[in-house]
């Protein structure tokens, strides 16, 4: 028997199998299970190995869900402001980053420092002099590319606002036990209100803006008494030139 025959012949086979099953409740029940099992496991493919930094893979708005990226700023190199306020306390960080270093201000009360950073060292300017210094960032897990990365890929889908200028509002939320799982690996289990997350993203579907409402997170981890917001702001992506060490 050739090929092309013994092809048919599984063809017809398999057709049989199929017309047996159907003809029983049990066999029916064989083919719905077996279908649903190939279903989920396609899902589960499509969704575990979806590329990081994009929301792909998940149908947040029944088949019309713009899909939107953080891949800029995961290239770090761009401008950024990021506002940072808790009860009455208010800090600004300013400044350029280019791959892991940075050169950046930080605001306080009136009273601004300058920084140099590279990976996880940072230096000061105290009198015209660089020196040691601790990181100046608060909330830094919500500042770091890799954690942005990974909340957005666990925060909830709530609505979106387009507008005629091209920008799109992502409006999201996340749970406070969710970020506790994520940033200090530990299992809690919270009736909390969700913190919220509002993007804001440009005509090409890059992020330039995040907003966080973070009350329940900073209230669980006793930093705050009300409220905790982060704004945080990109610009001049890929447009960053090489920054030198102040020391050097």
């Amino acid at each position: 028997m050739d090929l092309k025959n013994s092809n048919q012949s599984d063809q017809k086979k398999k057709k049989w199998i199929v017309f047996e099953l159907l003809k029983t409740s049990r066999g029916r029940g064989i083919l719905f299970f077996g279908f649903y099992f190939v279903f989920f496991l396609i899902i589960i493919c499509i969704v575990r190995f979806a590329p990081r930094g994009t929301m792909n893979g998940i149908n947040y708005e029944k088949g019309n869900s713009k899909q939107f990226s953080i891949q800029q700023i995961l290239n770090q190199n761009y401008q950024f402001q990021y506002h940072i306020s808790w009860d009455q306390k208010k800090i600004l960080y300013q400044g350029v980053k280019y791959n892991q270093q940075e050169m950046f201000s930080k605001t306080e009360e009136l009273l601004t420092v300058d920084f140099y950073r590279d990976q996880d060292q940072f230096l000061k300017n105290v009198e015209q002099l660089w020196i040691k210094a601790d990181n100046p960032y608060y909330f830094f897990e919500f500042i770091d590319e890799k954690n942005i990365s990974d909340l957005l890929d666990q925060a909830s889908y709530l609505s979106k606002t387009v507008y005629e200028s091209g920008k799109t509002t992502y409006q999201l939320q996340i749970s406070t036990s969710t970020l506790v799982q994520l940033f200090f690996q530990q299992n809690v289990d919270l009736d909390d209100v969700p913190n919220e997350i509002m993007l804001s993203v440009d005509s090409n579907g890059e992020v330039f803006e995040i907003n966080f409402s973070l009350d329940s997170y900073c209230k669980y981890l006793q930093q705050c008494k009300d409220t905790l917001k982060i704004k945080l702001t990109y610009d001049q992506f890929g447009k960053i030139e090489k920054i030198t060490n102040p020391l050097n």
